[in-house]
């Protein structure tokens, strides 16, 4: 995988998100790319699935050595005699599709250059690689991990903890809105989304500025906490809000209104997502 990324550029198992991309690499067959060249075969052998399917690291630095000498200006795998030393059968090694048999090189000599310099830069990379497959191990590096799940925050119940998810200082926390309204006053607010009501209408309200959790708030916007962080200050959700957290500690959110007498009169709820990739 390593041999793959290094010549095009995108790993051969990249998808939109990071579960899927580990799933691709468990169970989806490689997507191969024309601009791998005369590495294509050696990289789709150390790509197979079961690993008694896949070749040696010596013969790998073999094939690879090939590459450098310029013994390898088509794309036919390893030589038979080869595999069969390695007690291998030759299709660990052959290409499998029509577009990958023998033909002739068109390929300039500066083209050659380069590929016999890159085969060069990776053969280390291919040692090592080749040593995670037989070992049955992925070639690849898990990445920082994430959580995520879903909050239904209701405008009466004030600060409210999200369960499901721990935060830990230098976690990354994005909360983003999902769907759903709610009023601060039923009777004489308009419904409305995380952002809260317009300057107009919280202008209108500012004598009862005292109910505000966040006083720099608009009334009825959603706002979150990290409670348990020393200092740790209210802060405007909207309709997306990521942050870094400062320490470890419980997520809250809620509407801008205090509950109690001050949310007597709040309507609705909104759902929330919010997701925590975790500092390594």
């Amino acid at each position: 995988m390593t041999i793959a990324t290094v010549c095009t550029g995108r790993s051969p198992f990249r998808k939109p998100a990071g579960p899927a991309t580990l799933h691709a690499v468990a169970y989806d067959e490689p997507v191969r790319s024309e601009r791998l060249g005369p590495l294509r075969p050696v990289v789709e052998a150390l790509l197979r699935k079961p690993p008694a399917d896949r070749p040696s690291a010596a013969a790998v630095g073999s094939e690879l050595r090939r590459v450098v000498a310029g013994e390898a200006d088509t794309v036919t795998g390893v030589r038979q005699a080869s595999a069969a030393h390695e007690g291998l059968t030759r299709t660990a090694w052959d290409a499998t599709s029509p577009e990958l048999a023998p033909r002739r090189s068109s390929r300039s000599a500066g083209r050659k250059r380069l590929w016999r310099g890159l085969a060069t830069t990776v053969v280390v990379a291919a040692g090592v690689v080749g040593g995670l497959f037989l070992s049955g191990a992925p070639p690849c590096k898990e990445g920082p991990q994430t959580t995520t799940v879903r909050k239904v925050v209701r405008s009466a119940a004030g600060w409210q903890s999200v369960t499901g998810v721990s935060v830990q200082r230098g976690d990354r926390v994005t909360v983003r809105f999902v769907s759903g309204k709610w009023t601060a006053d039923y009777r004489n607010m308009p419904l409305t989304g995380p952002v809260g009501v317009d300057a107009r209408t919280d202008e209108a309200f500012r004598f009862a500025d005292s109910c505000k959790l966040k006083s720099t708030a608009r009334f009825a916007a959603l706002i979150a906490v990290l409670d348990g962080v020393k200092n740790a200050p209210a802060q405007t959700v909207g309709r997306e809000l990521s942050f870094r957290a400062a320490g470890n500690g419980t997520l809250r959110l809620g509407m801008n209104d205090t509950a109690g007498s001050c949310s007597a009169d709040n309507r609705g709820e909104l759902t929330i997502r919010v997701s925590v990739v975790h500092a390594p």
